[in-house]
């Protein structure tokens, strides 16, 4: 009795941490505003249905900035690919000093359904979570 108590309980939490998993966001549901939090500041990028984005961002004791470009999502990739985007953060998790500069060519950025939310970029220390 004992024994089939146990093994249903890791059936259960298998089962929970599987659909919990990064699982690929279908392109209806990449739609929309994401947020990343930082120490120093906050960043959303929206991703608009017509293939247009905005980012913004805005660092403490700075003027906020924004900027305006295309995006397309690679469905079997789970990615979205921007023309441009501002980088705020360096490899090392802290604001970058020309992080108002766009950077040219593409950036690609995962995007994932983790915990029954939708994330992007869900590998970087300050992800963007979708509102």
């Amino acid at each position: 009795m004992m024994y089939t108590a146990a093994r249903c309980l890791i059936l259960i939490s298998l089962t929970v941490a599987l659909i919990g998993c990064a699982i690929n966001v279908p392109l209806k549901k990449v739609y929309g505003m994401y947020k990343a939090s930082y120490p120093f500041g906050t960043e959303t990028i929206t991703l608009n249905e017509d293939g247009s984005f905005v980012q913004k961002v805005a660092m403490k004791d700075q003027a906020p900035a924004t900027l305006q470009g295309k995006w397309d999502f690679d469905a079997q990739g789970s990615r979205v690919n921007f023309d441009r985007l501002m980088v705020v953060m360096d490899g090392t998790g802290h604001l970058k000093s020309d992080w108002r500069t766009a950077t040219p060519g593409i950036a690609s950025l995962d995007v994932e359904t983790r915990w029954f939310r939708i994330i992007m970029a869900s590998a970087a220390k300050y992800p963007y979570v979708k509102q």
